[in-house]
């Protein structure tokens, strides 16, 4: 029996795509979203924002670089990796990455026509 988590988020892109390598030389994509949750507090309006980083492999790494864009909307789906570091400061960080299995793009800038991508199983 497989046991595993997958999460589902939808937010804005707040950041352009980065298109980087791992130590074996393979490319993938990072973009940063940000998750919103709006709430009422004594019937005052609140938010607040989560910032998620979408991490992009494989067929999906081409597509991403060039179709998405800061102030895009998009629903992602796949696998969460909690990471955490100490900044220059010596402060502990911590921060939600999720490798992407699946996304759609529910609104953009920028006119596409491509708005749903599932990578194709080798």
């Amino acid at each position: 029996m497989l046991n595993s988590i997958e999460i589902d988020v939808t937010g804005q892109i707040g950041s352009d795509v980065k298109v980087l390598k791992n130590k074996n030389g393979k490319s993938f994509a990072k973009v940063s979203i940000a998750v919103n949750k709006y709430y009422k507090v004594n019937d005052e309006a609140k938010q607040t924002t989560q910032w998620v980083t979408l991490v992009f492999n494989d067929a999906l790494v081409e597509f991403v670089k060039d179709k998405l864009i800061k102030g895009d909307a998009i629903r992602a789906q796949g696998i969460p990796k909690p990471t955490a570091w100490i900044d220059e400061e010596g402060v502990a960080q911590s921060a939600l990455e999720i490798s992407v299995d699946k996304f759609n793009l529910l609104s953009s800038k920028a006119k596409k026509a491509e708005d749903h991508v599932e990578p194709k199983k080798a």
